[in-house]
């Protein structure tokens, strides 16, 4: 079975199960992080460095690499799962959610629309999951390999920085 077979058992409402269901078809629970040292190491590489057996040494260090990157990838799709889940659950329950996202952040969702709720539900993934590749840093953290290393861990506060401000101008 798969990631949504077993998710979508847990739905008894059969409208919260159909909007689960369209949201993983649409990619709504796909994981955007990306490992950039993947299939990275390569044995002509490794052999120039005088690394022995490296094939051998550089295959494991992907493999290694590979498997680390699907755990991260598994708990992302996990946790914009639960994101959309909360937040089509709380703007169904409550339609004034809908209408305050409107007035606070600028959207234009109609909260009588029958998808509604789904609509809001995959702003607030989109909003909140951030991409956090190399092409969508800041140039300050990117403009040499030192600059890569030394802010690696920075790229969640930098988007949660921009979040924060596109909120308070309301874009």
């Amino acid at each position: 079975t798969t990631f949504i077979d077993n998710f979508e058992k847990e739905f008894s409402d059969p409208v919260e199960r159909a909007y689960v269901r369209r949201a993983f078809n649409e990619g709504i629970f796909d994981s955007i992080y990306t490992i950039e040292s993947r299939g990275a190491f390569n044995a002509t590489d490794a052999s120039r460095y005088g690394i022995k057996n490296a094939q051998q040494v550089t295959d494991a260090a992907n493999k290694t690499v590979q498997f680390l990157g699907s755990l991260q990838q598994s708990v992302e799709q996990q946790a914009r799962a639960a994101t959309f889940v909360g937040a089509m659950r709380l703007a169904r329950a409550n339609p004034r959610v809908i209408q305050r996202a409107n007035q606070l952040d600028g959207r234009k969702f109609d909260p009588a629309a029958q998808d509604a709720a789904y609509q809001y539900a995959t702003n607030m993934v989109q909003n909140t999951h951030y991409v956090t590749n190399r092409y969508d840093r800041p140039y300050f953290m990117r403009f040499t390999p030192m600059a890569e290393v030394a802010t690696q861990f920075m790229g969640y506060p930098v988007k949660t920085a921009e979040l924060y401000f596109r909120q308070a101008i309301g874009v």
